[in-house]
């Protein structure tokens, strides 16, 4: 129990992942999230924030997952670490971060959910979040966009280009069709 509350019925918060530097820090997209986390802890003490990614060549080539840069940046600002629980989300990537949501989701047996990501993202995240757990509830908050954010705005446009082409989220060998109300 947390404050009264049980595990079951606690406020979830994912922050989905993004670049930091070789040397841990985070970027001004990293930060942002961060802000908007703050943000929602400030509101709700008891809300259970956790904190997604790992490694990778685009956004962390360090020796430690990306979730712990981010945890460090929000216990500056008072966020419990118990409040940033749960340690396998480990993911590189959007899809990654809805398959491995989906199965603390499942597995904790929780209909409603929210994800931060960042306003540059938000159109994908959402499409694919709603592909791999079209029965869930997610509300989605979108944190401030840095400045120049041209070449994310590019990626973001090919990314989901190609996901409207191949009818949905490919994972493996699994399918996660767009539904009709995407």
């Amino acid at each position: 129990m947390t404050n009264g509350r049980t595990l079951k019925n606690s406020r979830y918060v994912f922050i989905l992942g993004a670049p930091n530097d070789d040397l841990g820090a985070l970027s001004d997209v990293s930060l942002s999230r961060v802000k908007s986390a703050v943000s929602i802890f400030q509101n709700d003490r008891d809300v259970r924030i956790i904190v997604t990614g790992g490694y990778g060549d685009h956004f962390n080539r360090t020796h430690r997952p990306h979730r712990h840069y981010v945890s460090d940046e929000l216990a500056k600002y008072g966020v419990q670490t118990e409040t940033l629980g749960y340690d396998s989300f480990l993911s590189s990537n959007t899809v990654e971060d809805a398959v491995q949501i989906r199965e603390f989701v499942v597995d904790q047996g929780l209909w409603n959910f929210e994800v931060i990501t960042s306003t540059f993202h938000i159109e994908r995240c959402m499409l694919v979040f709603k592909c791999i757990l079209p029965d869930r509830n997610i509300h989605f908050h979108s944190a401030d966009d840095p400045v120049d954010i041209s070449s994310l705005t590019t990626h973001e446009k090919s990314a989901m280009l190609r996901l409207k082409k191949q009818g949905g989220v490919i994972v493996g060998k699994e399918f996660f069709p767009l539904n009709n109300r995407q």
